[in-house]
């Protein structure tokens, strides 16, 4: 190991907590659970009432005849359920069984039951990628929905699941916490509730003990799942949903302190979460892709609304949203003003001991105009630890700015994070158009959850300005410093990189800022040195920008897994330590 990897390793590890270390190197030392696969007698599920909800649906993956499409790729079993030949993340969707409540399960039914009976048969107990505890938590959960819903089960399905969750207990993530602790936490208060046995008691115990811990823990004063990916965020609601789901539905006759008390514990953080999720979603009806975020993975808010919704949960209904939205637990921003909404990411790139999902994109933004996107970060479409995966986290693949082509925050490898920027310096405030100005508090921080409200004014105009220490650790010491300046026709960004001593930045090599358009927006550098966007042949916007010089690029968004779709970007490089980048909506001008 060379002095610079065993730097960026005490990076990476000085942050995790003791107890990550110590399941780490018993998970090492004991690779696989050693349990009792012998069950006394036979396994019966507890006694259920009707569900009082349907689950929400999963995207249709089972395609028949033994063809699935995961990822947005399409495979088959024909190499078994660990074909070394499909990637990992393939592999452990093929595990999850997710397509057991996809829309058309109905159809497939009798298929779908003979693949359980064919997972039992191929994948003895500890054996492959199917017995690692997320996918184990996933599929134990689908099974019991599977029951549940008045599917059939045979006495081999109930048993081979009964020795999963007995499994699961004894290989829980607390070496990663955060939503993977989460999952084995609801898988055993699925199967808890689901079986009726002393031991599955202690199943429901154990999970509801973890719950008690960690929903404090992850859900943010804001509402903000901890590591601030919207698509996380979203999973970790459909999990709320489906323990209220599931709890609701058990027996009334027995175990009702448990039931109420997973309904209590479930119940509270969701309407906190539902608004954070509307608050973070595109006037598409899509996240922000903030971190790792990819479409069709987790439910999109209007489907879990209307779960919460079949479920007697209230859901804040959508209305105006003021000029500032500020989420300042999570460090996130949304902008409302005129015909555009803007999402800033002002946050930390995510809990120090738990950046697995981080990017190295601090004080990036999306933006969408007329209802559609316009700027928007690169996206996620892979989780393998290739160049690809490297490209996706880093820093130029966000629209904030790469200093000497270095990444904000040290990404490394598919889930690692080695040294890593801090915000400071952040500071939000809005003003009506006679330019009386009302910070978010006396502080110039906003309150927890609150909106930077004006009333009713004929013109508003907002300001973001914060800072990161990502290249702090470099020579000069520098800071990028950004400024959103917004009205209701423009977005003017400055950026500027300073140093503490005052002193000039001579070298200005490989520093640009990245601004990259949704694939329909087409830009076209104009004589006047101006860039315009167009959509359809029609002008969306124009980007003027001084200190810099323009480049646009080809280059690619991977808005889903296994997807990549071709979009134009605008490289502006720097020439001086200040870029001003100006946006305008006003394409009549």
């Amino acid at each position: 190991m060379t002095p610079s990897q065993a730097l960026r390793l005490f990076h990476t590890v000085r942050h995790l907590r003791p107890v990550q270390v110590l399941y780490r190197a018993r998970y090492v030392l004991l690779p696989h659970a050693r349990i009792n696969v012998h069950i006394d007698g036979a396994v019966r599920p507890a006694t259920f009432d009707r569900l009082p909800a349907t689950f929400a649906s999963s995207p249709d993956e089972y395609l028949g005849d033994k063809l699935f499409r995961f990822l947005n790729r399409d495979g088959d079993l024909n190499g078994g359920w660990n074909n070394p030949q499909y990637e990992r993340l393939w592999l452990y969707n093929l595990h999850y069984f997710n397509y057991l409540n996809q829309s058309t399960r109905n159809h497939h039914a009798h298929s779908l039951g003979r693949l359980i009976d064919a997972w039992i048969v191929a994948n003895p107990v500890g054996m492959g990628a199917g017995w690692e505890p997320y996918p184990l938590s996933l599929r134990i959960v689908n099974w019991i929905k599977w029951g549940s819903t008045g599917q059939p089960m045979t006495s081999v399905a109930l048993t081979s699941l009964y020795v999963q969750a007995r499994y699961l207990a004894q290989r829980l993530e607390y070496h990663l916490l955060g939503n993977h602790l989460f999952a084995n936490a609801k898988a055993l208060v699925c199967a808890g509730l689901f079986f009726d046995t002393p031991e599955a008691s202690c199943w429901l115990a154990t999970g509801l003990a973890i719950l008690r811990r960690e929903l404090p823990r992850q859900v943010l004063e804001d509402g903000g799942h901890i590591e601030l990916s919207p698509m996380y965020h979203a999973i970790f609601i459909e999990d709320l949903l489906d323990i209220v789901n599931l709890a609701t539905c058990i027996g009334t006759h027995r175990r009702c302190a448990d039931a109420e008390n997973c309904l209590s514990l479930a119940r509270k953080p969701l309407p906190r979460m539902m608004q954070w999720l509307r608050t973070m979603t595109h006037p598409d009806g899509e996240i922000v892709q903030f971190n790792d975020a990819a479409f069709g993975i987790a439910r999109p808010y209007a489907v879990l609304a209307k779960y919460a919704g079949r479920l007697a949960l209230e859901v804040q209904p959508a209305s105006y949203r003021p000029p500032l939205t500020t989420l300042d637990a999570s460090g996130y921003v949304r902008a409302e003003c005129g015909d555009y909404v803007a999402f800033l990411d002002v946050a930390r790139v995510g809990p120090d001991y738990l950046p697995g999902h981080a990017h190295a994109d601090t004080l990036t933004f999306e933006l969408s105009l007329h209802g559609q996107r316009l700027i928007i970060d690169a996206g996620t479409s892979t989780y393998v630890a290739d160049e690809q995966r490297m490209i996706e986290r880093g820093t130029s693949a966000h629209n904030t700015v790469t200093y000497q082509a270095q990444n904000s925050s040290d990404v490394w490898s598919a889930f690692r994070v080695g040294r890593r920027a801090y915000p400071i310096d952040i500071d939000m405030r809005a003003q009506t158009h006679r330019g009386r100005s009302r910070r978010a508090d006396n502080s110039g921080t906003p309150r927890t959850g609150e909106a930077v409200s004006l009333g009713a004014i004929d013109r508003a105009t907002w300001s973001i300005s914060a800072a990161h220490t990502g290249y702090a650790h470099l020579p000069g010491s520098i800071i990028h410093r950004r400024t959103w300046h917004g009205d209701e026709e423009t977005l003017l960004i400055v950026d500027r990189l300073e140093r503490p001593d005052g002193r000039t930045i001579a070298d200005l090599q490989g520093t640009f800022a990245t601004l990259r358009f949704a694939a329909h927006i087409d830009l076209i550098e104009s004589a006047a040195g101006h860039v315009i966007g167009s959509a359809d042949g029609k002008v969306v916007c124009h980007v003027t920008h001084t200190g810099s010089a323009a480049h646009i690029v080809n280059d690619f968004h991977y808005p889903r897994f296994g997807v990549k779709v071709p979009c134009k970007v605008l490289r502006l490089s720097f020439l001086h330590a200040t870029l001003v980048t100006r946006l305008s909506f006003r394409t009549q001008a």
